[in-house]
């Protein structure tokens, strides 16, 4: 299991890598309705995906994003590595299993939960003086980041024992598909790049 960031109860992480190859945010010639991932028959559309690859990538918001990831974006023009896609792939599937799991659990998440689960990340990110603030992210990357401390709040998953526990459940007993052009999906490591992952640490 991969091991998660500092900041309270995220999902975000590194993805390690043997390489990294640039991932255009907007694909040619593949269709709107294309599939990007699938997480037990949710699916999201490529479009939907290179529409947030090409906010990550975008030069206001790199450095917070960069930040966030523990990693360097390596963006050009309207891209970003394989790695940083591989990541927000990996980070949007932990977001939905979340969600999931909260739907099943009838763990209520609105506006009222999304407020405080706010308030109180832009707190800790002063606390410990974060180079970034929520408002620094993308819109897209903001709100799963709120949505996701969201659901793991509804859920109580207030450790780091509970959260692995529901991750290593999770990853081992969910049907994901990851279109090529991203990844593949690992269930012990999550989504390692079209180049491959790097081998798991034995250690965390």
């Amino acid at each position: 299991m991969k091991r998660r960031l500092p900041l309270i109860f995220v999902a975000v992480v590194a993805v390690a890598c043997l390489a990294a190859a640039s991932v255009a945010a907007v694909a040619s010639g593949v269709s709107g309705s294309a599939v990007a991932y699938t997480v037990n028959g949710t699916k999201v559309s490529q479009s939907t995906v290179n529409d947030q690859l090409k906010e990550l990538a975008d030069r206001d918001a790199k450095s917070a994003v960069e930040t966030l990831f523990q990693q360097s974006l390596a963006t050009t023009d309207g891209a970003v590595n394989s790695t940083a896609a591989a990541t927000w792939i990996d980070f949007q599937i932990r977001h939905e299993l979340f969600r999931q799991a909260a739907a099943d659990a009838n763990a209520t998440v609105g506006a009222a939960e999304r407020a405080a689960v706010t308030k109180r990340i832009e707190a800790q990110l002063e606390s410990q003086q974060a180079k970034f603030r929520l408002a620094d992210l993308p819109r897209s990357l903001r709100d799963a980041f709120v949505d996701s401390n969201a659901y793991q709040a509804a859920l109580k998953l207030d450790t780091d024992a509970k959260l692995s526990a529901f991750l290593t459940k999770a990853f081992r007993t969910a049907d994901v598909t990851v279109d090529p052009r991203y990844g593949r999906w690992n269930p012990r490591q999550g989504v390692c790049p079209p180049t491959g992952c790097a081998p798991a640490n034995p250690n965390g």
